[in-house]
């Protein structure tokens, strides 16, 4: 027993072992250790309270003193040295990821005027900063509008001296209410008709323009019609919803549906970068546009059904169905294909899904005789545990018809970069050394990854490729990735 009393003798220690009563003399005793220990449970219990108190009184300075210590900290801390220049460069780029509502807007950023004067200098002096508009149909009411029309004059009058960027997002849900917020615009008339007001003025400074229309009519404005440096655009419509001067377009990424775009498109003789992502009509199509300036096609096969492009360097397919189609393109473009990127999709469960086919790529190769890089990946790969008989490619198809003889038949002759990355193992056979061998001064690269699964004896010029290399090679090589 902890602290025990010297009333507490061997005498009664017996008692703590048996059920005998106390006797007199010992009952008397136990009172008096009973008083003893209450009065020092008692002297406990103050100090515990007074502690207690004591602790909290030191939890809550040691709090302070710490929200001190961060509070100094700040006032201390290198961003507030940071020169002018250098914060203005970290607002572009966190700029690029700041999101609205769960989607990414480009929108000015108000919010860090909210921040400090300092914070805010910095961001009214930067015109780049406000270079992004975005003009949507989601108001709710006139107040909104005014609002909005408001924030868009002085947005456009701290980005003066910069170029321009301009977002239009339009949706069919809120026609007739746009048209009582917007009255002058009338049944004929144009619901941009506030943006023409503000924009006349700034149209110079247009170089970049986004329009994601969700209606079935064109928009009556030629607005951007008169903007002479309009050179970029993100062409997000069903049909041709919104004017624009195709002839001086550069680069372009087309949504939609082929031929309402045809017409359009064929206007585009400037046009050196186009990305598709486009349905198209069933069968074979009658109407082409022909883009003479274009260097760089980027997208999904269907929309290349209606194209020509004689000056094609650089073609990246995101899917590797409907060949025919990219076959049939290139041999009406007679273009002098310099690199071709296959990227195959997702590997399917479906053991009915159809494997890339090989025959098929032959006969595109065969229309590019000119072709210098040739990159045939994939979007994943299966994991090594995986059981399922995904679609397999007929590779040595490939590899065989690649093989160089010297003769006039021989498939892409000036080939010097070839990247085989789609998750068939090309040493099956012995086609794909000879095909390697046959083109000794070519550089035949594999993913860096099947090193520890692949045990084979490497030709000179077969060697591996990491990640970030072929993310390089293909960034090098295709604009738009």
């Amino acid at each position: 027993m902890a602290n025990e009393s010297p009333l507490l003798h061997l005498g009664l220690q017996r008692l703590f072992g048996t059920n005998e009563p106390p006797t007199g003399p010992e009952e008397h005793a136990l009172n008096i250790l009973l008083a003893d220990r209450r009065a020092r449970a008692a002297a406990l219990a103050a100090q515990v309270g007074t502690l207690k108190t004591l602790l909290e009184q030191l939890t809550d300075e040691h709090t302070g003193t710490n929200e001190a210590i961060d509070g100094l900290s700040r006032l201390l801390a290198p961003v507030r040295r940071l020169p002018a220049e250098v914060l203005g460069e970290i607002f572009l780029w966190a700029l690029k990821s700041y999101r609205v509502h769960g989607q990414k807007r480009t929108r000015a950023p108000w919010f860090l005027g909210q921040v400090c004067r300092s914070w805010r200098n910095v961001a009214i002096s930067l015109p780049s900063l406000w270079a992004k508009v975005t003009v949507h149909n989601d108001y709710n009411n006139l107040a909104d509008v005014r609002r909005r029309t408001h924030e868009i004059e002085e947005q456009l009058a701290r980005s003066s001296g910069g170029t321009l960027s301009v977002l239009i997002f339009w949706s069919t849900q809120t026609e007739v209410p746009i048209y009582g917020i917007f009255p002058t615009c009338g049944t004929g008339g144009s619901p941009l008709r506030p943006v023409e007001a503000l924009a006349k003025n700034h149209l110079p400074r247009l170089v970049k323009a986004k329009f994601q229309v969700h209606w079935a009519r064109q928009i009556e404005s030629d607005v951007f019609m008169h903007a002479p440096n309009l050179s970029r655009l993100l062409y997000m419509t069903h049909n041709d919803a919104v004017r624009v001067p195709w002839q001086q377009i550069q680069r372009c990424y087309l949504e939609g549906y082929m031929p309402n775009h045809v017409a359009a498109l064929s206007m585009a003789q400037n046009l050196v970068e186009l990305e598709l992502n486009l349905d198209n009509e069933e069968g074979p199509v009658s109407v082409f546009a022909t883009l003479p300036s274009l260097r760089h096609l980027d997208g999904n096969v269907e929309g290349m059904k209606s194209l020509v492009a004689p000056a094609l360097e650089t073609l990246y397919l995101g899917e590797a169905w409907n060949l025919d189609f990219v076959r049939d393109f290139l041999a009406r473009s007679r273009c002098k294909l310099r690199a071709l990127d296959i990227k195959q999709e997702a590997i399917s469960e479906d053991e009915d899904a159809p494997a890339t086919d090989m025959a098929m790529v032959v006969e595109i190769l065969r229309c590019v005789p000119s072709l210098e890089l040739l990159l045939l990946t994939t979007w994943d790969w299966p994991g090594e545990d995986e059981e399922y008989e995904y679609p397999r490619p007929a590779v040595e198809i490939l590899f065989a018809a690649m093989q160089l003889t010297g003769s006039a038949t021989d498939i892409v002759p000036n080939l010097s970069t070839f990247v085989y990355a789609i998750p068939e193992d090309p040493f099956q056979t012995e086609t794909f050394l000879d095909m390697a061998r046959s083109r000794a001064s070519a550089s035949i690269r594999m993913p860096k990854s099947w090193r520890s699964c692949l045990d084979v004896e490497l030709s000179a010029n077969v060697a591996w490729i990491g990640g970030q290399e072929l993310r390089r090679l293909r960034t090098s090589n295709f604009p738009s990735r």
